[in-house]
């Protein structure tokens, strides 16, 4: 019983993370580098610097459930703020 309530917690934390820190930017654009071998903490922190997600730890999270967190693309990207 008690595994069942904590994966229910985890599902539901998980789809709030992802709705908040993978929202859709209305803000100016924005240019985002990606540094080579960057861990999943350095890019949402680079994120979180140009104002592009206002919630790393949440970003982080989602991409580890979505198994997302070990693709990272090195690169410079041109997104817009505030689209988490």
């Amino acid at each position: 019983m008690r595994c069942s309530v904590l994966s229910r917690w985890i599902a539901v934390t998980a789809l709030t993370a992802g709705i908040t820190a993978c929202g859709n930017g209305t803000g100016a654009p924005v240019k985002v580098t990606i540094p080579p071998k960057a861990t999943m903490r350095i890019a949402a922190e680079s994120l979180s610097k140009a104002g592009v997600i206002s919630m790393p730890r949440l970003f982080r999270l989602y991409a580890s459930a979505r198994r997302h967190d070990r693709v990272i693309k090195a690169g410079t990207y041109s997104l817009h703020k505030d689209a988490g």
